[in-house]
């Protein structure tokens, strides 16, 4: 069935249904991630995974029940005469079945992971008109993907819905050659190759949010995704962001246990009981307790170890990391390095081109977005309402594609009511008569300086731990 066919049908079955008093639900279902899947696997894989999709929603429902595609990604289901209950039951085993089938075929030839996410809604409950009945399952569904996505979410009563859609500007858009090539290396770890990315770029530009996109990955694999953070303090604390991924796989099911003399001086849970002999500082034996642990720990799940912000790293951070690589040669292991590029840092500058020059690392570099990129983010943080060349040029004269600074302006511009959702559309005042701090920091500012000067103590005390 058509878009059209099932947007007639559904208008004619809501409508009786409020005559009748009889439910209507719908169900909107979306494949996640389905542009990696396309990115990564061609065009012809990506509807082959949507053809199979559509397979299983149909053996789920009842033969009176009504599915079509509604965009590249999506499909919806009406199913007429089934309260709110049992359709999120249906749904529950949409998902499910998605979730166990097997998906062969890829481009590698390895089984694909594929989820999905499934908004319901139901008439007379959400909606008294077909539009507004997809627009409740469409913010369901949109609640449930900004929470990881792979499950079902039901619509609030309306009483609870908000008066109008937020701003979304929580998207990844754009390095479709870079995350291609994470999750290529991803799926290689998997089989027990150890893989090394160096992720770096400008400030701002992104590199934490390219790596955050391997976490559901990982997820669907089977994995763990771990990650440590070197931070900026005056003094560079030893093996801080070793120290923060050690403690984050001691608390994993099945944990390595063990006498581990050294690590517990880095993470002081380690000691077997308090009386237990820690061991007498010795670097060499740390660094081998710290291989040791790694590879254990990989032994019961595949593991993806990120370092973040590294250009605040120490020393011993950067030694330690060379000191593991050769060890995880044959593990189930990624490890991701990412940096924030900084030509007045050369210590960071020789690490990073050192340990990108490891047999078998891959250096990532993170550029800015394009205009067209840039569009893509802002429609979507508008609900996919077009904003109009003048708007855009706007934003991306302003930013020149740096993320964080389309972040910041675009949250700026809405507290400070400079664009406003008027209960059909946004809207904005005109270019002429907006306003952009010269940098990334005065933006930052100006959002602070909405606060109270007690708010502002506390954010500063914040951002400084």
């Amino acid at each position: 069935m058509s878009p059209d066919s099932l947007a007639e049908q559904g208008t004619s079955s809501v409508q009786a249904a409020r005559l009748s008093r009889q439910p209507v639900s719908l169900l909107i279902i979306e494949v996640d991630r389905f542009e990696l899947i396309d990115r990564t696997h061609g065009a012809q894989y990506a509807e082959h995974v949507l053809a199979t999709v559509a397979m299983l929603v149909r053996d789920t429902l009842r033969p009176r029940d009504v599915v079509a595609r509604r965009s590249a990604h999506e499909l919806a289901a009406l199913l007429t005469g089934l309260p709110l209950p049992q359709a999120v039951e249906l749904a529950e085993r949409i998902a499910t079945a998605v979730r166990e089938h097997e998906f062969v075929g890829g481009s590698d030839g390895r089984p694909v992971p594929v989820r999905v996410s499934v908004g319901v809604a139901t008439a007379p409950v959400h909606a008294e008109a077909y539009p507004a009945l997809v627009a409740a399952a469409e913010r369901a569904l949109h609640r449930l993907a900004r929470a990881g996505g792979d499950g079902v979410e039901a619509a609030l009563d309306p009483a609870m819905e908000p008066s109008h859609p937020p701003l979304d500007v929580d998207r990844f858009v754009g390095r479709n050659d870079q995350l291609r090539t994470l999750v290529r290396m991803l799926d290689d770890a998997m089989l027990g190759r150890g893989q090394v990315a160096v992720v770096h770029g400008e400030i701002g530009v992104g590199c934490s949010t390219l790596i955050a996109q391997l976490a559901p990955e990982v997820a669907v694999r089977g994995g763990s995704f771990v990650r440590g953070s070197a931070r900026r303090l005056p003094v560079r604390p030893p093996y801080g962001p070793l120290a923060d991924v050690i403690d984050e796989l001691r608390r994993l099911p099945g944990a390595p246990a063990g006498d581990w003399r050294e690590l517990q001086h880095l993470v002081p849970a380690l000691a077997a009981s308090e009386s237990a002999e820690s061991g007498g500082g010795s670097q060499f034996r740390l660094l081998e307790e710290l291989s040791a642990f790694i590879t254990t720990a990989a032994a019961s799940r595949p593991l993806v170890l990120v370092f973040d912000d590294m250009q605040w790293a120490d020393e011993h951070t950067w030694d330690a990391i060379e000191h593991v690589l050769p060890k995880l040669v044959d593990a189930p292991v990624m490890l991701a390095v990412v940096l924030r590029d900084d030509p007045s840092d050369p210590v960071a500058l020789d690490r990073r081109k050192r340990l990108a020059g490891t047999e078998g690392a891959h250096d990532i570099t993170v550029s800015r977005l394009t205009r067209d990129e840039v569009k893509r983010w802002v429609e979507a943080a508008f609900h996919r309402q077009e904003v109009g060349r003048e708007f855009l040029s706007f934003i991306y004269r302003n930013t020149e594609g740096n993320p964080l600074f389309v972040d910041q302006l675009l949250r700026a511009l809405v507290e400070e009511g400079a664009v406003w959702h008027t209960g059909e559309r946004w809207e904005w005042r005109p270019v002429s008569e907006l306003q952009v701090p010269s940098s990334i920091d005065a933006l930052v500012v100006r959002r602070l300086a909405r606060f109270a000067p007690r708010a502002q103590v506390a954010l500063a005390a914040a951002a400084v731990l």
